[in-house]
């Protein structure tokens, strides 16, 4: 990774940061602007579900998309196209492409937070125990192969954090849930 890369993403990280900050800034400062809002001229349990439906919808992307970007950057050091790249550098041999459906990674990524969150959501978080199963099963072809060990691991690491921020993300948004609609 360049150094420009680098800095572009401190860089990033720091505007995000800074405005998440200001965001939480004003919620403290002025904790009753809600209600002084047009939200405030919607009657108490109407509000009260916008709310919760509101902290699901931002649980939702944050779990799928920004935990796509997420994971695709902690990973991408690791990517054995990258080190198909090394390989060849170094010995003169490719280990080969690596062949598979166009961008079938993301999208298997974004169903597995998505149906994650959704298991938590909905009670069932021994869902997420059959979503890894099935996951696991289906990758053992995949890592089988002890030739190309460097991939196994990949898809192993990735397969960990992608499930990690889910759970994670969807922990999170039920605690949100259940804060604006409490069991009762």
């Amino acid at each position: 990774m360049s150094t420009k890369t680098r800095e572009d993403q401190w860089a990033f990280g720091l505007d995000q940061a800074v405005h998440i900050a200001v965001l939480v800034g004003l919620a403290v400062a002025w904790p009753a602007m809600a209600s002084q809002s047009l939200w405030g001229l919607q009657p108490s349990p109407v509000q009260v579900q916008i709310y919760a439906a509101l902290a699901v919808l931002c649980g939702g992307v944050v779990a799928v998309w920004v935990g796509g970007v997420v994971i695709k950057k902690l990973v991408e050091p690791l990517s054995p196209a990258g080190r198909a790249a090394n390989t060849l550098l170094t010995t003169g041999v490719a280990s080969g492409p690596i062949v598979g459906m166009p961008n079938a990674g993301k999208y298997i990524g974004w169903l597995e937070r998505g149906l994650t969150l959704t298991f938590i959501l909905i009670g069932h978080p021994e869902g997420v125990g059959f979503l890894l199963a099935a996951k696991s099963i289906l990758r053992f072809r995949d890592v089988q192969d002890q030739n190309d060990r460097h991939q196994a691991e990949y898809i192993i690491i990735g397969t960990f954090l992608s499930s990690g921020w889910a759970l994670a993300v969807a922990l999170a948004t039920q605690a949100a849930v259940l804060h604006w609609l409490p069991k009762g």
